[in-house]
């Protein structure tokens, strides 16, 4: 009896429950317009879409030095991306010679062992692996009217940078860097001396030549220079301020002016006048007359030592200050900023649309669009919110510090050093912005020296770096070679800068190295491009 009563008890509650899952908050089963509800499953509960299957991803890349991430189950930015998008990314690393990384990725290549993505810092080699036809062509994925919400950095110019003959591109362009290059000058000894900051490039030539003939240090010897740097390539980073003072460009090669007509080049007046200044400057002994064979060790000696008041470094030179503080504790060691010359205002920096890198899809993934996209969706991740906020900052309390929400300081070292290595990106958006700046430079000198560095924003740029044309590269490196060789022998006087022997180099440029087919062909495509006026 009990038992049976206790069956009735148990049958009831159920049909009750059925009762009450069938009702819509007693809507008795009705929708809104009066039919019926939707069927249920034989279970009576609504049916649920399986969960995303995880998809692997590997990236194939380069970094200049070692670095040390988490393990991956340990890795808050792995296991964020695969919370957040579903994806395990696996990085393959290389670190030291970036050839080194190039017989390694050859060698993966000839085995068809294809990551799914290779990141290119370096557009010879993505230029090479277009060609080789490891990469897919990316136009019907990624087109500048789709473009994803936080990767709107992305324009026409840019990807016409990265496209082949046929206007196919085989990757995603990173952010353009925001490059913090500059020539540095020792303002105790202009403060010794009772100059001003220069800023022009005959004032500049003053101060080079007040450094090296009116002993700046006190020391009563003929020992410093105003200017130094490692020779191998006249037209690099640390002659950029110098070279558009007169060229205009700070590689001193082609772009566009303002009336819409071709200028610059290693021909130009321009570049004679820069030369002559230069030569100038070496006959006077103003300039560090082992240029030519310095390398970087040897310059960075010699500006610890205090032989040198104005020289090139890519951000602050904080340990190079340390050690010459070390010596000479009044050493101070400031920004020069950008002086005028005949071509206009200078810059350390070139303007550019060019992409920091190129992440090349390969055609292991010719078939599967759905993980082309996945790619697609983590390079937007890491543009944007909590994405962007780990590349720049890592963990709280294991690579930077936080109060009320707001990151207060960064914690360099070992432990952050595979944050930047991480990005597919290029430089986060976040490290120039000013509250991102002063974690990064808490020092208040310091933090005033990058803000400098960061508002320095060139208002030229090549032909080149703006995407309007490609670098003819079957001509390129003769004669960037034949260049780099010839302002070497005008700056040290070892060829004239008389009106013959200018025509002679001007006729060998054009004719013997082909310089004028590499001026035709830029020419051209500038003028399909609607560039030029």
């Amino acid at each position: 009896m009990k038992k049976w009563m206790s069956g009735l008890i148990v049958l009831a509650l159920m049909m009750l429950c059925v009762a009450c899952s069938n009702g819509d908050n007693g809507d008795n089963g009705s929708n809104e317009k009066g039919g019926a509800k939707e069927d249920q499953t034989d279970t009576g509960q609504a049916a649920t879409a399986a969960p995303e299957e995880t998809v692997k991803i590997e990236v194939e890349r380069w970094f200049s030095v070692t670095v040390d991430p988490p393990e991956p189950g340990n890795d808050a930015i792995l296991q964020q991306i695969k919370k957040d998008l579903n994806i395990d990314l696996q990085y393959a690393f290389t670190s030291g010679k970036s050839d080194e990384w190039r017989a390694k990725l050859g060698a993966r290549i000839a085995a068809s062992d294809l990551p799914e993505a290779i990141l290119f810092f370096n557009m010879k080699d993505y230029v090479k692996a277009q060609m080789e036809g490891y990469l897919m062509p990316l136009n019907d994925v990624l087109t500048l009217d789709n473009l994803p919400s936080n990767m709107g950095y992305i324009n026409k110019e840019m990807l016409f940078s990265i496209s082949d003959s046929d206007g196919n591109y085989h990757g995603i362009p990173s952010r353009p860097p925001s490059v913090t290059n500059s020539l540095f000058i020792r303002k105790d000894w202009l403060d010794k001396l009772e100059l001003p900051m220069p800023q022009t490039t005959e004032e500049l030539r003053e101060v080079m030549l007040a450094f090296a003939h009116d002993d700046p240090d006190g020391n009563g010897k003929k020992d410093t220079f105003g200017f130094s740097a490692p020779g191998s390539s006249m037209t690099n980073q640390v002659f950029w301020q110098l070279l558009s003072s007169f060229t205009g460009d700070v590689r001193g090669t082609y772009w566009v002016d303002e009336a819409g007509k071709l200028a610059g080049g290693p021909t130009s007046d321009g570049m004679r006048q820069y030369l002559q200044y230069m030569q100038d400057l070496m006959k006077e002994g103003a300039i560090d007359p082992d240029m030519a064979t310095n390398n970087l060790d040897r310059v960075t000696q010699k500006i610890e030592q205090g032989q040198v008041g104005i020289f090139f470094h890519a951000g602050y030179p904080a340990s190079i200050v340390d050690n010459m503080k070390a010596i000479n504790p009044d050493a101070e060691t400031v920004i020069l900023p950008p002086v005028t010359g005949p071509a206009g205002r200078a810059s350390n920096n070139a303007k550019t649309y060019a992409p920091n890198g190129v992440l090349g899809v390969t055609m292991k993934l010719k078939d599967d669009p759905a993980k082309v996209q996945k790619i697609i969706d983590l390079l937007n991740w890491m543009n944007g919110g909590i994405g962007e906020e780990l590349l720049t900052f890592g963990v709280e309390g294991v690579n930077h510090k936080r109060e009320n929400g707001k990151v207060t300081e960064f914690l360099p070292g070992k432990q952050s050093n595979y944050l930047p290595a991480y990005s597919l990106i290029g430089e986060t958006a976040l490290k120039t912005k000013p509250e991102s700046v002063q974690a990064f430079y808490p020092d208040p000198f310091l933090y005033e020296q990058q803000m400098l560095l960061l508002g320095d924003k060139p208002e030229r740029g090549s032909v080149f770096t703006m995407g309007y044309a490609k670098e003819p590269i079957e001509y390129a490196a003769d004669l960037n070679k034949y260049v780099n060789e010839m302002m070497m022998k005008f700056i040290y006087a070892n060829v004239a800068l008389d009106d013959s022997s200018w025509a002679d180099y001007v006729k060998t440029y054009m004719e013997t190295y082909k310089g004028q087919r590499y001026v035709d062909a830029v020419t051209e495509q500038l003028e399909q491009n609607g560039v030029l006026k």
